[in-house]
C-alpha cells in the first residue's frame, strides 16, 4: 500500500509538470546593427613564445614545443578555450563566440601548455573589459607576463533574429516566462521571468491555444506585436517587442 501510495504521488507530480518551449532563432546573414557595446568576438590569429620557460627550463622534457592554447575569463568565469597547438610561434585560427566585456569587469586572457602531466601557465594579461587600445577590425598585439605575446583582431558579434525568449512554459490561460535574453527584443522591452504573457496582439491565450500562441509569440518581434503581461506583483502591462537583433553573448 504504501508503495502504490508513493506512485501515485510521482505520478500526480509529473502530472504538474508544465510543458516548455522556446521562440525560435535564425541567423543573420548580412551585417547587423547596432550591436550591444560591450559585446565582441575575438579572433586569435598569432602566438609568440619564449624559446624556455622562466628559470631556463625546457618546455617539454624531450626538447618538443610547447602546446599552446589560449583561455578568456570574465571575472572567475572561464567563458572560452581554444584547441592546443604546438609550436613556439604558432597560428591559432581560433575565433571566439560572442563574449560579453563589460568596461568595469575584471578580464584575464592567459595562454597555457597543454603538458601530458598537468597543463602549465605560460603568460596571464589583466584588466577590465577589452585591452586598451582594442577595436574592431583592428589588430591588437599584448604582451603577457612571461614574454610570451598573443595577436587578435576584434570582430563585431554575430546576431540572430527571434524574441529571445529562450524558456517559457505553456499553460491554459498564460505563457509563463522562465528565461529571457538580456541583448534581444524580448529582454529590451523589459520582459522577465516570472511574467505571465495573457494575450498576443489582443488576443487571450486560451483562444488562441498552444500551437497558435507558440507561433504568434516567435513572430512577436517581426510584426512588432503587442504583449499583455501579468506581473509578478499582480499588475497587468502592455509589452511592444521591438524588431531589433538577438545578441546570444558568453
Amino acid at each position: 500500500m504504501r508503495v502504490l501510495s508513493l506512485l501515485l504521488l510521482v505520478v500526480a507530480g509529473l502530472g504538474c509538470a508544465y510543458p516548455r518551449r522556446s521562440t525560435s532563432l535564425c541567423p543573420v546573414t548580412t551585417e547587423a546593427r547596432p550591436a550591444p557595446a560591450d559585446v565582441w568576438r575575438l579572433a586569435f590569429h598569432e602566438v609568440v613564445i619564449p624559446p624556455r620557460q622562466r628559470g631556463d627550463q625546457p618546455w617539454d622534457e624531450d626538447g618538443t614545443p610547447p602546446d599552446v592554447f589560449v583561455r578568456v575569463y570574465r571575472g572567475d568565469a572561464l567563458i572560452f578555450e581554444s584547441s592546443p597547438v604546438e609550436g613556439l610561434q604558432v597560428s591559432l585560427e581560433a575565433t571566439t563566440p560572442n563574449l560579453h566585456f563589460p568596461s568595469n569587469v575584471p578580464s584575464r586572457i592567459e595562454l597555457w601548455d597543454q603538458d601530458t602531466v598537468m597543463p602549465t601557465v605560460i603568460g596571464v594579461w589583466r584588466g577590465s573589459g577589452l585591452p586598451s587600445g582594442a577595436m574592431e577590425d583592428g589588430d591588437t598585439r599584448i604582451l603577457l607576463d612571461g614574454n610570451a605575446s598573443v595577436g587578435f583582431r576584434v570582430l563585431a558579434p554575430e546576431a540572430s533574429r527571434g524574441a529571445g525568449i529562450t524558456s517559457y512554459e505553456v499553460r491554459r490561460k498564460e505563457l509563463r516566462v522562465v528565461e529571457v535574453l538580456e541583448h534581444s527584443p524580448a529582454g529590451r522591452a523589459g520582459l522577465v521571468p516570472g511574467d505571465a504573457i495573457v494575450a498576443i496582439g489582443g488576443e487571450s491565450i486560451a483562444d488562441l491555444g498552444e500551437a497558435r500562441a507558440a507561433g504568434a509569440l516567435s513572430r512577436a518581434c517581426s510584426e512588432a506585436t503587442r504583449l499583455t503581461v501579468k506581473r509578478a506583483d499582480g499588475r497587468t502591462e502592455d509589452l511592444v517587442l521591438d524588431r531589433g537583433f538577438v545578441w546570444i553573448a558568453r
